[in-house]
C-alpha cells in the first residue's frame, strides 16, 4: 500500500511539473498586439516630407551610370527589426509573471496543482498508516498465541559414553480462537562455560538463544519440515532427550572452565517454539524461553552444581528455574 501511494503521488507530481513547464513556456512567448498602443500614425507633413525625400533619392540613383544591376537593390529594408506592425518587448519572464495576466494565472494554477499533489501524498501516507494499524489490531486480536511450559523428563540428567543427556518435556497451549500451524520446539541445553563478570556474562544466555532462534526464523517453510497444528484450546506436548555435550568436552570443562576442578559450569536451556497461522503468510512467530537447571541434594538445603564424573540425576534432584533476564521470554 505504501509503494502504491508513493507511485500515485510521484505520478501526480510529474504531471504537475510538466504542466507548469508548458504554462511557463506559453507565458514567456511574445504576444503580438493587434493594435499596438505605443505606435502613432505619422502626420500629413511628415508623410509629404518622406515622399519628397524618397523622390530625391530615386533621382540620385537614376543619375548614376553604373552599368550593373547589382547597384540597384531589389528590395527595401524595413526600418523595424522584427517586421512592421509588431510591438517590441524586452520584458523578462519574471516581469511578465507579475504584469502579464496569462502568466500570472498560469503560475497560480501551477502552485495550486503542486498543492493538490502534496495533499495527495500526505493523504496516501496517512491512509497507509491507518491500514497498518488496522492490520496490527486485527492480528493481535485474531491470531494465535502459544504459551510454553518446560519440565524435566522421566530420565532427568544422565551421562554415558556419548556425554551429557537431558530429558525434557515441552508443552505449548493455544488459548486463542485461531489455529497455529507448523508448530515446532527448538531447544538447546548448554553449559555456560567459564564465568564472565559484567555485561558480557549477562549476555551469554541471550546470545545463545538468539543464535538458535534467529536462525530458525530465517529458514523458509518447507512442506516436509516437522510441525504440528495446535487448534484453539488445545495443546502440543513433546518429550525429547537432548545429547548436548561430548565426553571429551565434559572432561576439558571440568578442568579448565570452573574455579574448582571436578565440577561443571552452570547448566541452562534456551529455546523457542516457532509457528505461523493461516492468515499470517510465511512470517515466523515465536515464543521464547530460557531456564537454569540446578542440582538438589536429598537432606541438604539449597542448590548445588554438577560434579564430574557425575552419577545420573533423576527429576527429583533437578530444579528448573526461569532465567532471571526478562528478555529471554518474548512473544512476537
Amino acid at each position: 500500500m505504501s509503494s502504491t501511494a508513493e507511485r500515485i503521488g510521484w505520478g501526480m507530481f510529474r504531471t504537475g511539473a510538466i504542466a507548469l513547464a508548458a504554462m511557463l513556456l506559453i507565458a514567456a512567448a511574445p504576444i503580438p498586439p493587434s493594435n499596438p498602443a505605443d505606435q502613432r500614425r505619422p502626420s500629413v507633413t511628415e508623410q509629404q516630407s518622406e515622399s519628397h525625400n524618397e523622390v530625391q533619392h530615386n533621382k540620385a540613383n537614376t543619375a548614376q551610370d553604373s552599368g550593373s544591376a547589382a547597384s540597384h537593390p531589389l528590395y527595401v529594408r524595413a526600418a523595424c527589426e522584427h517586421g512592421c506592425g509588431y510591438a517590441e518587448s524586452d520584458k523578462g519572464w519574471w516581469q511578465k509573471l507579475w504584469t502579464d495576466p496569462i502568466a500570472t494565472f498560469s503560475a497560480v494554477l501551477a502552485l495550486l496543482t503542486f498543492g493538490l499533489i502534496g495533499v495527495g501524498i500526505v493523504q496516501g501516507i496517512l491512509i497507509n498508516r491507518q491500514i497498518n494499524l488496522a492490520r496490527d489490531d486485527f492480528e493481535a486480536t485474531h491470531r494465535p498465541w502459544l504459551n510454553v511450559q518446560i519440565a524435566i523428563g522421566p530420565r532427568g540428567l544422565y551421562f554415558d559414553v556419548n556425554g551429557a543427556n537431558l530429558d525434557l518435556v515441552a508443552i505449548c497451549k493455544n488459548a486463542t480462537n485461531s489455529p497455529a500451524k507448523d508448530v515446532g520446539f527448538h531447544i538447546r541445553p548448554i553449559f555456560l562455560g567459564k564465568y564472565q563478570p559484567g555485561a558480557k556474562g549477562q549476555e551469554r544466555v541471550l546470545n545463545a538463544q538468539a543464535t538458535l532462534c534467529d536462525e530458525i526464523r530465517k529458514q523458509p517453510y518447507h512442506p516436509w519440515a516437522d510441525g504440528r497444528v495446535v487448534f484453539p484450546n488445545d495443546q502440543f506436548v513433546e518429550n525429547m532427550i537432548y545429547s548436548f555435550c561430548g565426553a571429551q568436552e565434559l572432561d576439558r570443562m571440568s578442568k579448565e572452565e570452573v574455579p574448582v576442578a571436578g565440577w561443571l559450569p552452570s547448566l541452562v536451556i534456551v529455546g523457542c517454539v516457532d509457528y505461523r497461522f493461516p492468515f499470517g503468510g510465511s512470517a515466523h512467530h515465536q515464543t521464547g524461553f530460557a531456564y537454569s537447571i540446578q542440582r538438589l541434594k536429598p537432606g541438604h538445603p539449597g542448590v548445588f552444581g554438577f560434579e564430574y564424573p557425575s552419577v545420573d540425576l533423576p527429576p527429583a534432584q533437578l530444579l528448573l528455574n526461569p532465567w532471571h533476564q526478562g528478555a529471554a521470554f518474548y512473544a512476537d
